[in-house]
């Protein structure tokens, strides 16, 4: 009896299955076996579940050893999940057995094969039921449910009675809803029936608060000892004090009636990282990054021996299975969630279990502690919104004594991996969410007196007192109790009558007797489980239930439809009753694959972390130097220019140099490597912060540092943030960034949208997450953001939030959900399953019986809508407030505020922020109004496609050019006296000094007497129409007129001086721009206050909108507290500005929106693609082809070849065309330089695959390429050796050689092999055209190009001189393929692991960016060697997300997608927004090519060129003079050059790609081709250049001149007939 007590059998079994006990089991089985009351928590795998079973096995062993144990039931274990109780019988039933065969073997006379085990679920058949009772076991293993049918049956009752001991296992999931409100009262319905005090076990890994949960699991009232517990008599009476109850709280337990607390802590070791897709992520996972995912899970799976896959929704657990079962197969991969059959779900446990499966993906049906095996890894997908959660599903990792549990979070979104940073870090500092209990649910208590009472006869007081017992009802009021009593026994209204009422209450006796069918409804509808609509899915022709699927699915699915479910894809036969009946689709893939689901939202813990994550990040990036992060918007794309946008102590959102009007050199740009290496730090420091890599790190700073670019801070649960924007629709949107979690959110979301309804009268469109919620505002809602802090208060919160939850689905489903527990509505009736149909209609008439306002007619009800006094009413509104949403956490928030403990922040911008992107593409389950997906004005805001800080900077800055053109627009144009009249009309009044242009009909005006003039406030003379006089009189009652003249009959008399000063501002604004009300004051000769009134009156009317536009369009106002906004205005109400900020300005809305149009169309017009002519001459000064750009030296000779290497081009081109036009002066010595220094080499790249008896003859135009000798290895990653059979002998010799001797000279080979100098250079040749072999230098194919020399002839006086010959000129030659035959295989192995590193694809990749700076899919058809294409566009998208690249459309008429450097599109929008001689001028259509170069006659017809006949064939033109501007530049190239692109994005014909063909561009336009000796122009060009042109291209030396009389008309269009050269008409648009 040494090992804590334990029964000798019970110690041998021990050791011989564990090492030594755990924590838990040192600390908790002491206190087990002394009958005390114990509530252990330990993390998951340590053994809780063994600690309480041993300890009861042992209690049982001994009293049958003593000969006092009966037939009945002992112990009870209660379960969450019927799944779990399955599993703890299989689990519990193979212990039994081991100590039945240890107790054979070596206790013969220990007792214990008398000890069973029964098990009690839903899924137990009723054969299974029945013979529980018939023949009660020792240990019961069953659900929350079960156990309450067990009380609530006869025979059930009976076996119960001789319970002494329950476990409740995992009862943090049981506590935190009704369910466990459910389970307590069961519980004390339990203790009041068994003939013994219970010894109460509970089990959990994650409790929080601690105490809190001990106190659930005893109780109110002491119940250790008999004496302390208040007893039942026979009559169903407790003895308790009958007037009990009337206190607050009657039960309030001691130190000593709690149980004892083994606390071990809730998390052990674990090894935990973050996982991120290679690609950048964004506000949603694209299905590229889904590949990218489910690839990493692969590599994870298959590296481990068994992996679970935790998802937080059905649809997603179904759409990752099919995914992975597509790449690892269907036996590899299963599923397991709710929606599934028991069958199925056991299946696959015993499959992971067995090793049959590598993974499954679950939702929370594995997260507590079913047996499924060893599990080496769980990775979880998405953040599961809770700490706890992610916490319970690691733990199901490494459980064995020893082992570190292993988890893998994946996160999907950048928000989410910001939240994802936070569980690790919150895990990490051993915080943990609070678990809710609900207090005193009506419908459960409800269904439980319905139920006890059907068991026997109560009195009043003590079945009252006995709901007291049960901690969620310690604080029930006799009241609520009577109430209840009163629905249940009178019915739930005085006008339902008594018809559905299940007990019988006796009020002069105080007695309470059972109705008949009380018990059979109890039983048949019992739980607190929500009755969701759901369709089971029946496999037919078997009529297997195969899963269940909710109810909008179910009905909006069409037959022939295929469905996922269970990784098997079923046909949709259609729908019969609540049946779906499918058939098998055979493997088809699915129509419908992922069906709707509803992911959880985030704990308040988890909120509070992200919140601290947040402000670290933005506290560390302010430390920067002031302006690294706002300076980055300079680089921007897509963003106007102007000194001095970074950030200033004085005012975030403006710098130094936006307040003083200076720029300092220390506001110049940084660069994205000044800002790396500047947050290098930061990185780091969050890498060891959160467990995740550099690369996620580095991408939520980057994502933090675009927040603080755009509108200068980040929202926090200390600063929330107002920003609002206008959407595409010509609405705004207002987005509140408090991330408070989506419970907060909502509640905040559905009070603002409630206020909006009652103050404007207009529902609007809303939507909420975790991190804030959206209200899309109408055309018609004008108001300064600050405006917007004041409306929700704590006092007010409430009351909008009960008015709003009337209206949306939220209340009326949960009143039906209420009115099952309650069972006033039943789920089943006789066995059968009742349609939900049939439940909404009965749940609606006993909604419309107790509330027929909510149900009635809506136009009928004036105000708000007061809500009967009804408990069931208010216990449904309490639930949507706590359950559903949280109005605590609210207005906790709304108080903080008021303490000037939160500070709200507005801030009015262009575009969205980045924080906002998630919320503008929220999935529809975060809508809080009626809208569907396609509705949404929320869809109507454009969004960037990637984000950098760069992008985003600076949001509210509004383009002064789109203020000046909208402002010049609205202003009035004034050309005779009818149009003054009509300024008059529209102004009322306007100043004498706006007159001085307009004095000639002023005086007309005046003369007709439609016109006169006034003194206004300071003696200034404003001038108004005799319409407006009344007007005018009413705002200056002291003025008199000058002349004076009547108003006209018929127009407005009654004016007051209120009226007229709005009418003068609404005119005002609407024919000028922005304007402060001083401005706007001297405009209408009103004072400064009176013109602020009149604009704030139309502003509350939605006409004008305030904001600071013309400097950044960025304003904060923060306030302490909405009482600080509403009284400390002393500005007119407005908050004090910024030391230096500009004063509010105001604008008329449709202006406003006119000018945010602009800007947009602005910033997009310069991002608009280019055309191919200006990417063409972009490639001119890419590569160095004109005189300003062209490379020079040694130097610029290596530049010029690392951005053509890779291409193969005709040998003769390289230094005939090629690298003579891209380096000034260029000299054969230089390459020669490199090429023998071992920097370039040369040779055929990419040669074709030839027959044997094919000949391979080194031409001048065979190709050849030039390229970086380093980056030879992934240059011919892919090359193929040829096979040495179709060499030639001599070839064939030469490479054995060369194998075995290495690099060797031309005279070696001569003298070695014995051939003639001809026979080695054919044989050289033909292994260079071959790609086998190249020389040192360049001089080796220099020399065999050249024409063959004479064998040189031995003279008499040969022994006195020697003379060189061709061969011996050539250099080393060698083999020079990376895969040479000289290579071991264990050399190829290791080059082959270089070049895998290497990654040749990516390489590849990089180079068609240097060389062509913008790639797209049609530029491969002039590469050979390139890897395809979907192969490098998988690379390119990866670049992009990690934004290295850009992708886009750059280049009109390309089709597909480009991609460049942020650079290259910056510099090709310069090319096309530029002429060529000016910096600052837009240029033509032509792309900069001079109208006078070209012909401007359109109806030209085929024009021939006049050449005069020479004596090699090719004719000169008459003209030897080209005219061309200083500006312009004429290129003319190789058709063999890289750029000839003519036919490939141009609207014209091929240029065979020859050695002797040649392109004439002029600004990047091609003009000319020569194309075998014909020169054909290729646009309209004029006669007088024609001549020179074609010179030009036939080689010869052309004086390139200005052409002074290019404007004069002097030289027209000729069209000879005489000449054999054609003019080809241009193919232009």
């Amino acid at each position: 009896m040494s090992f804590f007590g334990f029964h000798p059998l019970i110690e041998r079994w021990f050791q011989s299955r564990f090492s030594e006990p755990t924590a838990p089991q040192r600390l908790g089985w002491p206190h087990i076996e002394q009958g005390e009351n114990t509530l252990i928590a330990a993390p998951t795998g340590s053994g809780k579940t063994l600690t309480a079973f041993l300890a009861v096995i042992d209690r049982l062993l001994k009293d049958s050893i003593a000969g006092k144990l009966e037939d009945g039931i002992r112990t009870i274990y209660v379960s969450p999940l019927r799944a779990l109780s399955n599993d703890m019988h299989r689990n519990l039933s193979e212990p039994l057995e081991e100590l039945n065969a240890l107790a054979a073997a070596e206790f013969p006379d220990v007792p214990i094969a008398g000890l069973r085990v029964g098990l009690r679920t839903g899924d137990s058949t009723p054969s299974q039921r029945a013979a529980l009772v018939r023949k009660p076991p020792h240990i019961v293993v069953t659900t929350p449910e079960s156990l309450f049918l067990l009380v609530t049956a006869e025979k059930g009752r009976a076996a119960l009675k001789s319970v002494d001991t329950i476990i409740v296992d995992e009862i943090h999931a049981l506590v935190r809803d009704k369910r466990g409100s459910h389970l307590a009262l069961t519980i004390e319905r339990l203790e009041s029936l068994c003939e013994r005090p219970l010894q109460r076990i509970g089990l959990s890994a994650t409790q929080k608060p601690i105490e809190r949960i001990a106190e659930f699991l005893v109780g109110s009232g002491s119940v250790c000892r008999p004496e302390q517990a208040p007893r039942s008599s026979g009559d169903g009476e407790l003895n308790s004090d009958p007037n009990a109850g009337t206190a607050r709280s009657l039960f309030q337990p001691t130190s000593s009636d709690l149980p004892k607390i083994v606390d071990v802590g809730y998390s052990r070791n674990l090894d935990l990282k973050i996982e991120v897709p290679p690609s950048d992520l964004s506000a949603v996972c694209s299905t590229e990054q889904w590949s990218e995912v489910n690839e990493r899970i692969v590599e994870l799976i298959n590296s481990h021996r068994s992996t679970l896959i935790f998802v937080n929704t059905r649809r997603m657990a179904e759409r990752v299975t099919h995914q992975l079962s597509e790449i690892l197969g269907d036996d590899q991969v299963g599923s397991h969630h709710g929606s599934l059959s028991s069958a199925i779900r056991l299946k696959t446990e015993q499959q992971l279990k067995n090793g049959e499966l590598k993974a499954v993906v679950a939702t929370a049906s594995l997260e507590l502690g079913l047996d499924v095996g060893f599990i080496d890894l769980v990775i979880q997908i998405g953040s599961p919104r809770a700490i706890a959660t992610f916490l319970q599903r690691v733990g199901r990792s490494g459980h064995s004594l020893g082992k570190t549990p292993k988890g893998r979070l994946f996160a999907l979104t950048r928000d989410e991996l910001v939240e994802s940073m936070g569980l690790i870090r919150a895990i990490r500092a051993g915080r943990l969410d609070v678990i809710p209990i609900p207090e005193c649910p009506i419908d459960v208590l409800a269904q439980q007196v319905v139920a006890e009472v059907a068991c026997r006869e109560w009195s009043t007081d003590g079945l009252f007192a006995l709901c007291r017992r049960a901690w969620p009802f310690r604080n029930l009021t006799r009241e609520d109790f009577d109430e209840t009593l009163r629905f249940l026994s009178e019915g739930l209204t005085d006008r339902s009558g008594r018809g559905k009422v299940y007990i019988h209450q006796d009020l002069v006796q105080k007695r309470l007797r059972t109705r008949p069918g009380a018990r059979i409804v109890a039983s048949s509808n019992a739980g607190a489980i929500p009755e969701v609509a759901e369709f089971r899915v029946v496999a037919q022709p078997d009529g297997v239930v195969v899963g269940t699927l909710d109810e909008d699915f179910a009905l909006e699915s069409h037959a022939g439809q295929i469905i996922l479910l269970g990784n098997t894809s079923w046909r949709m036969e259609g729908v019969r009753g609540t049946d779906v009946h499918v058939t098998d689709a055979g493997g088809v893939p699915p129509t419908v694959p992922f069906w709707r689901g509803e992911a959880p939202g985030r704990t308040l813990e988890l909120s509070e972390e992200v919140s601290r994550i947040r402000e670290d990040l933005e506290s560390k990036l302010k430390a920067l130097p002031e302006t690294l992060i706002a300076s980055w918007w300079e680089d921007s794309d897509g963003e106007p220019t102007a000194p001095g946008a970074g950030m200033s102590s004085e005012n975030p959102t403006l710098s130094r140099s936006a307040q003083t009007g200076e720029e300092s050199d220390e506001e110049l740009p940084a660069t994205q490597t000044e800002f790396r290496t500047s947050t290098a730090d930061i990185v780091k420091w969050l890498v060891k912060e959160t467990d995740c890599s550099d690369y996620a790190a580095r991408q939520i700073v980057n994502y933090v540092a675009a927040q603080i670019a755009a509108i200068g801070m980040v929202p926090t649960q200390k600063r929330v943030i107002f920003e609002r924007f206008f959407d595409e629709s010509g609405g705004m949107q207002m987005v509140v960034h408090a991330p408070f979690g989506s419970r907060v959110t909502q509640a905040w979301g559905l009070s603002m949208r409630k206020r909006f309804c009652v103050s404007f009268d207009f529902e609007l469109q809303a939507t909420a997450d975790d991190d804030g919620f959206i209200l899309s505002l109408g055309p018609q809602h004008s108001f300064p953001l600050e405006s917007m802090f004041p409306m929700l208060t704590s006092e007010n919160a409430q009351r909008l939030l009960e008015q709003a939850i009337l209206y949306i689905p939220m209340f009326q489903i949960r009143w039906r959900w209420n009115a099952n527990r309650a069972l006033l509505v039943p789920r089943r009736d006789k066995g059968k399953r009742i349609p939900p149909a049939l439940q909404r209609f009965r749940a609606d008439d006993l909604l419309s019986s107790v509330f027929p306002l909510l149900t009635g007619c809506q136009e009928n009800v004036v105000g708000e809508l007061a809500m009967p006094e009804h408990i069931l009413l208010r216990q449904t509104m309490d639930d949507c407030l706590s359950e559903a949403l949280d109005i605590d956490g609210l207005v906790d928030v709304l108080r903080q505020v008021e303490a000037c403990e939160i500070e709200f922040v507005a801030r009015d911008t262009r575009e969205p922020s980045p924080f906002s992107y998630e919320l503008l593409n929220s999935n529809p389950y975060a809508f809080l109004d009626g809208g569907e997906l396609p509705e949404r004005r929320a869809r109507a805001v454009s969004t960037r496609r990637s984000l950098t800080v760069d992008s985003v900077s600076d949001l509210g800055r509004l383009d002064p050019l789109a203020i000046d053109q909208v402002t010049s627009e609205a202003t009035p144009v004034v050309r005779n006296a009818d149009e003054l009249h009509d300024v008059l009309l529209t102004r009322i009044v306007v100043p004498d000094d706006e007159m001085e242009d307009w004095r000639g009909w002023l005086e007309e005006l005046v003369q007709q007497r439609r016109a006169t003039s006034t003194t206004a406030t300071g003696g200034v003379t404003v001038w108004t129409a005799a319409e407006r006089i009344p007007a005018v009189l009413a705002m200056f009652p002291d003025s008199k007129l000058h002349p004076e003249i009547q108003a006209p009959d018929g127009v407005r008399l009654e004016w007051n001086d209120v009226d007229g000063r709005v009418a003068t501002m609404r005119g005002l604004l609407e024919t000028s721009g922005p304007l402060t009300h001083e401005e706007a004051a001297r405009r209408t000769g009103t004072k400064s206050n009176q013109a602020f009134a009149a604009l704030e009156a139309l502003e509350g009317e939605g006409v004008v909108l305030r904001g600071r536009f013309k400097d950044t369009g960025q304003h904060a106002c923060r306030v302490g507290s909405a009482h600080q906004h509403e009284n400390g205005a002393g500005n007119g109400g407005q908050s004090p500005p910024y030391e230096g900020e500009p004063q509010i300005e105001w604008c008329h809305r449709r202006l406003l929106s006119r000018i945010h149009r602009l800007t947009m169309q602005g910033l997009r017009q310069q991002i608009q693609p280019v055309s191919p002519d200006v990417f063409l001459r972009f490639l001119t000064h890419h590569h160095g082809l004109t005189s300003k750009t062209r490379r020079a030296g040694v130097n610029g000779l290596f530049e010029a070849v690392s951005l053509l290497q890779g291409y193969d081009l005709a040998a003769v081109c390289w230094e005939r065309d090629i690298l003579p036009s891209r380096v000034e002066g260029y000299r054969s010595a230089w390459l020669d330089e490199l090429c023998l220094s071992g920097e370039i080499a040369w040779g055929r790249l990419f040669p074709p695959k030839r027959e044997a008896d094919s000949p391979a003859l080194l031409t001048r135009v065979v190709p050849v390429s030039l390229f970086l000798r380093s980056d030879l290895g992934w240059l011919t990653a892919e090359a193929a050796t040829e096979d040495e059979d179709s060499l030639s002998a001599a070839a064939r010799e030469i490479l054995d050689t060369m194998k075995h001797r290495g690099a060797v000279f031309a005279s070696d080979l001569i003298q070695q092999l014995r051939i003639g100098v001809g026979e080695l250079n054919d044989a050289l040749g033909e292994l260079v055209s071959r790609g086998r072999i190249a020389a040192d230098g360049f001089g080796g194919l220099r020399s065999l190009l050249q024409s063959k020399q004479p064998t040189p002839s031995v003279s008499r006086r040969s022994g006195l001189t020697r003379t060189r010959n061709s061969a011996g000129n050539t250099g080393r030659w060698a083999i020079w393929q990376r895969e040479s035959e000289t290579a071991d295989a264990t050399q190829r192995s290791d080059r082959k692991s270089v070049v895998d590193e290497e990654n040749p694809v990516e390489q590849w990749a990089w180079q068609l960016i240097r060389r062509w700076a913008v790639v797209f899919r049609d530029l491969l058809e002039r590469e050979a060697g390139t890897p395809r294409w979907w192969e490098l566009l998988q690379v390119y998208r990866r670049l992009e997300a990690r934004g290295e690249i850009r992708g886009g459309r750059f280049i009109t008429g390309v089709a597909g997608e480009q991609f460049a450097l942020g650079d290259t599109v910056k510099r090709l929008r310069q090319l096309r927004d530029v002429t060529p001689d000016s910096g600052n001028r837009a240029i033509s259509r032509t792309a900069g090519i001079r109208e006078s170069f070209l012909s401007t006659d359109d109806r030209l017809v085929a024009t021939e060129v006049m050449l005069v006949p020479r004596a090699d064939g090719f004719e000169e033109p008459r003209d030897k003079s080209l005219s061309v501007a200083p500006s312009d530049e004429l290129v003319i190239i190789s058709a063999a050059d890289p750029l000839n692109l003519v036919g490939i994005i141009t609207r014209h014909s091929r240029v065979p790609a020859t050695a002797h063909n040649r392109i004439a561009f002029l600004n990047g336009k091609p003009i000319a081709a020569l194309v075998n000796g014909d020169v054909n122009f290729l646009d309209m060009v004029r006669a007088t250049q024609r001549d020179g042109l074609a010179r030009s291209l036939l080689g010869q030396n052309v004086n390139f001149t200005a052409d002074e009389n290019r404007d004069s008309g002097a030289d027209e269009e000729q069209s000879p007939k005489s000449s054999r050269k054609r003019f080809v008409r241009p193919a232009i648009s």
